[in-house]
């Protein structure tokens, strides 16, 4: 079986069902949060999720109550993961901050720099 076939078989309906019942198992969970979400693909699936995802995906599945909501439709919550698993950063694929500061364009250097290179002005003297 090729890699990239048993890579798309871990985002099936069927799978993913499989490892949430057996997440939420082991923590001994009946439904899930935004905090347990995140800790679900990242553990499961080796992936990314931020804050704004968890709330996207349990708003979709529990309402606007999100959390505190009494309605629980995993089956939304497995749809939701089937269309945005597969396009999430994996946890190892980290960015490097900048290590040198961003140029500025306020200080007269610089402007004297974009003025040179608009050719709207030269340095001739006018008298000459």
């Amino acid at each position: 079986m090729s890699e990239r076939s048993i890579e798309t078989k871990k985002y099936t309906h069927e799978v993913i069902l499989d490892r949430l019942d057996k997440f939420k198992t082991k923590g001994k969970r009946t439904n899930m949060s935004r905090e347990a979400l995140i800790e679900f693909v990242a553990q499961e699936y080796g992936v990314v999720m931020t804050m704004l995802s968890a709330t996207d995906a349990i708003l979709f599945c529990r309402g606007t109550q999100l959390d505190n909501s009494d309605t629980y439709n995993e089956d939304k919550l497995i749809h939701w993961l089937l269309a945005s698993l597969p396009g999430m950063r994996r946890v190892e694929d980290r960015f490097e901050p900048r290590k040198s500061g961003s140029k500025s364009l306020n200080t007269s250097q610089d402007n004297f720099h974009l003025f040179k290179m608009s050719g709207i002005g030269t340095l001739r003297n006018i008298h000459s």
